[in-house]
């Protein structure tokens, strides 16, 4: 399915394209690697309708006709398959709503949190208030930080990486705003802060790249009959089984109260590890380098080039300074005049 995936994804941007090229424009608004609503939902119908035309064809091979045209109810039937099965099935869900509450019951979280508070704050102001876009607030009245600053922050940190992908860092902020909200205050950004060192995880490929790793190639007419150590007549040589990921550990407990919800004590003391590495990295770009030189280019003009100090006093004002070479070669070489008046 994914090879099916992604002939559909590049037949609708190739339409999308074409479609921009022929009213007068150059084919490149959009991007020819992302999706706009409507571009999603076609090629969620389209690949629906191919990978039923698919098992049509498969039972035909075995044998099983199927004559039935592809009517609105055929297609509706083939999208709730793909989606049910293919898709919601392989969604991992989390409680949003839990590990708030988890999160502000936590008081060793939030001290270390509060113990930042004015780093938090700087980071936050900086990307809300980007060069060339204006200021925008919360329902608070209090500044506000679009997805884009946080994506800009999320990557000039160095979060971007092998253990947090550009999804999950959006993911974390989408889930600690209130629905409906599309700017981030400071008290969701310190949520937002949280969810990120809990995601900070080392990802396998499938979470790098967003597909499974591709099929064995297998060479048509040839199989191998050696056995596992290389000699005929051993046991046939199989594939290897992919390994199955790691069971993540449980995150989430009820309280005492048994009503909210709370960290268990390991994934509590691995997140305040992880959430002292996010800070830090934070704590980088808490400042505009800009800023910074601007600051140290004013210091350096109000104090002045640096003076070496003073020679020693002779008979005529300081003399050289200590390391230097005296004319003439120095004293034990005398200059020509000296030289002449000796002869």
């Amino acid at each position: 399915m994914p090879t099916v995936a992604c002939l559909v994804f590049t037949a609708v941007n190739t339409r999308r394209a074409s479609l921009q090229i022929a009213s007068g424009g150059t084919g490149d608004a959009g991007g020819v690697r992302a999706f706009t609503f409507s571009e999603l939902i076609e090629a969620i119908i389209q690949l629906a309708c191919t990978l039923l035309m698919q098992q049509r064809e498969a039972d035909a091979q075995r044998g099983v006709l199927v004559t039935t045209p592809l009517t609105s109810d055929t297609v509706c039937g083939a999208i709730s398959m793909l989606l049910e099965v293919e898709m919601l099935s392989r969604v991992r869900r989390e409680d949003i709503r839990g590990f708030r509450e988890a999160l502000q019951g936590c008081a060793s979280i939030v001290a270390l949190m509060e113990g930042h508070a004015g780093m938090l704050r700087a980071v936050h102001a900086r990307y809300a208030l980007r060069e060339g876009e204006g200021a925008q607030f919360d329902d608070r009245g209090g500044l506000g930080l679009p997805l884009s600053g946080f994506t800009l922050m999320v990557w000039e940190a160095g979060l971007v990486g092998r253990e947090l992908s550009r999804q999950t860092a959006k993911a974390c902020f989408v889930n600690a705003l209130a629905p409906g909200d599309a700017l981030a205050g400071v008290a969701e950004f310190v949520e937002i802060v949280a969810r990120l060192a809990h995601k900070l995880t080392p990802m396998t490929r499938e979470d790098r790249v967003g597909a499974p790793p591709p099929p064995a190639k297998k060479f048509a007419g040839h199989q191998n009959t050696l056995g596992t150590k290389g000699g005929k007549g051993g046991a046939p040589v199989t594939e290897a089984e992919p390994e199955a990921p790691p069971a993540q550990p449980a995150l989430l407990a009820r309280a005492a109260d048994g009503v909210t919800m709370c960290f268990v004590p390991e994934a509590e003391e691995k997140l305040l590890a992880k959430l002292e590495v996010v800070l830090i990295k934070l704590a980088k770009v808490a400042r505009d380098p800009a800023d910074e030189e601007a600051a140290a280019a004013a210091a350096f003009a109000a104090i002045g080039p640096p003076k070496g100090p003073p020679g020693p006093k002779g008979p005529h004002g300081p003399g050289p300074p200590k390391g230097s070479k005296p004319i003439n070669g120095g004293a034990g070489k005398p200059g020509k005049a000296v030289r002449q008046a000796r002869v």
